[in-house]
């Protein structure tokens, strides 16, 4: 459900159960873009295949936490998720092109420019699960925000959130995929029914402007990401001394990549960050070079409450080297 047209009697889609007609009107009160109901359960068989073919390929690099808990994560009534699920509620909020670029959030991927989302987006998916436990007293609920092996993808395209792009995102009508996915997974709840199937690249067409626009050449096909090559998972992810070659030389921010997402003609312009900025910004005109001479506590200081405190200070420098390097080669100010 895309929540800008929704109207105080609107349905989720293909669902003819009254009882979850309040839900639109409650998730766009605590600034969620899109939300939807999907029956738990299995993960459509499809999606599980694609998931299973990419570990498959190695191309989840080091990150060994995304190969375990298979039955968890192709099941949300698995114990591993909820035992006895009936209903998996998937919500986008918008992060757009941040909070903020002042100081060095100027040299950040906007879905980190703000507070940490994964405290500020539990926080609101905690407030929309009460008041749907305030409509189904006794209903049990676990809020989920890249904390636990579920495919938050296929859940928001069965929830009618919208269909996965060739960058491999969630482009969401009228958002774009600048927006960060939550769940909220339920028991004791009436059992939502099916909505219509989106289908990966629906929305793409025979746009590829994302996959040519990665300077690493890491969407090796339609909505596969090889994070090998991804320089948002080096410099996110990868705590090594120094990173692959090249890597190393396409690095523009300290922290993240926006490449195939500002190259996406279906990102909306002028939708707003939803949570607030970072408490701290830094001095004035601080910005890679400034931050890689910083020592850890004062990197840790400045990073505070945000996604980048968990990248940690050895790594940031590292990035905002590589960063500060290409500044002076071409000649940016």
């Amino acid at each position: 459900m895309i929540l800008s047209n929704a109207t105080p009697d609107r349905r989720i889609p293909g669902s003819k159960l009254l009882a979850w007609s309040f839900l639109a009107d409650a998730a766009a009160d605590l600034g969620f873009v899109a939300v939807g109901a999907a029956p738990s359960g299995k993960v459509p068989a499809p999606a599980l295949a694609a998931y299973r073919a990419w570990l498959d390929d190695g191309r989840h690099a080091d990150l060994g936490y995304l190969a375990r808990n298979e039955a968890a994560r192709a099941d949300t009534s698995h114990r591993g998720i909820l035992t006895g699920a009936k209903a998996v509620i998937s919500a986008a909020l918008p992060y757009g092109s941040g909070a903020t670029d002042q100081g060095v959030w100027g040299a950040v991927a906007a879905h980190a420019r703000s507070i940490d989302y994964h405290a500020g987006m539990s926080e609101r998916l905690e407030s929309l699960a009460r008041r749907v436990v305030a409509r189904f007293p006794g209903a049990r609920f676990r809020v989920l925000v890249d904390a636990a092996p579920i495919m938050e993808r296929a859940w928001a395209m069965a929830a009618g959130l919208g269909s996965v792009g060739r960058h491999g995102g969630l482009l969401v009508p009228g958002a774009g995929s600048r927006v960060w996915l939550g769940e909220i997974v339920l028991t004791d709840v009436p059992v939502p029914e099916p909505v219509a199937p989106r289908v990966p690249f629906e929305s793409c067409g025979n746009c590829r402007a994302c996959m040519d626009a990665c300077p690493t050449g890491a969407i090796v096909a339609s909505g596969v990401v090889d994070c090998r090559a991804c320089l948002s998972y080096h410099t996110v992810e990868n705590r090594a001394g120094s990173l692959p070659e090249a890597v190393a030389k396409s690095v523009r921010l300290i922290f993240g990549c926006d490449a195939c997402t500002s190259a996406c003609p279906l990102d909306a312009p002028g939708v707003t960050c939803a949570l607030p900025a970072p408490p701290e910004a830094g001095p004035p005109g601080i910005g890679p070079a400034e931050l890689a001479a910083m020592d850890d506590a004062a990197v840790a200081r400045l990073v505070e409450g945000t996604c980048l405190a968990r990248t940690g200070a050895a790594a940031l420098r590292r990035n905002a080297r590589l960063a500060a390097a290409h500044i002076a080669g071409s000649g940016i100010s």
